[in-house]
């Protein structure tokens, strides 16, 4: 905690006891209380399951704050399996209501990147779309392709530039 704070990181320290020396030093600290164990000396059950379940929250928190995450969907997912590279197909198609085989093509011009792949689905060049896409938020509706039988062209990229544009402004 210290090596960190002294090369300028942000600090959090989580723990369930109060006056602990992690809580002292860390720029935010977090006391769960979670009162005596019902085992005495078993701290895997209420104060591990309470810093697991904080640490899960933290952790989804970040994704979403990071825009990682649209509408539930972990979009930056990396898919370094045939189970993953099978959920970026199913959110993709989710998203666009485009085929499977549409899907496919996409994900392989966009090397697997979903928000690229939403991108170039919409009509984006993919030069376009790896220029914008990498460190960007963004807003893949209106998506004209997922109404059935639709005339309409394919609207330009739209990119939010900020986790505040992706969520409306929220800060804190």
């Amino acid at each position: 905690m210290r090596e960190a704070a002294s090369r300028g990181a942000l600090t959090v320290g989580i723990a369930n006891n109060p006056n602990t020396p992690i809580l002292d030093e860390s720029d935010h600290p977090v006391r769960l209380d979670t009162g005596a164990e019902p085992i005495a000396g078993s701290t895997r059950m209420k104060a591990g399951t309470a810093q697991r379940i904080a640490l899960n929250l933290l952790s989804s928190l970040l994704m979403i704050r990071l825009g990682r995450v649209y509408e539930g969907l972990m979009v930056d997912v990396q898919a370094t399996n045939a189970k993953l590279a099978k959920r970026s197909e199913n959110m993709l198609t989710h998203l666009t209501g485009r085929s499977a085989g549409e899907v496919r093509e996409a994900l392989s011009h966009a090397e697997g990147s979903v928000k690229l792949a939403v991108l170039l689905l919409q009509g984006c060049r993919p030069e376009e779309g790896r220029r914008s896409a990498p460190g960007h938020q963004f807003d893949p509706h209106p998506l004209p392709c997922r109404l059935p039988g639709s005339t309409l062209q394919p609207e330009p990229c739209r990119l939010l530039r900020s986790a505040d544009q992706f969520l409306g402004g929220v800060t804190s």
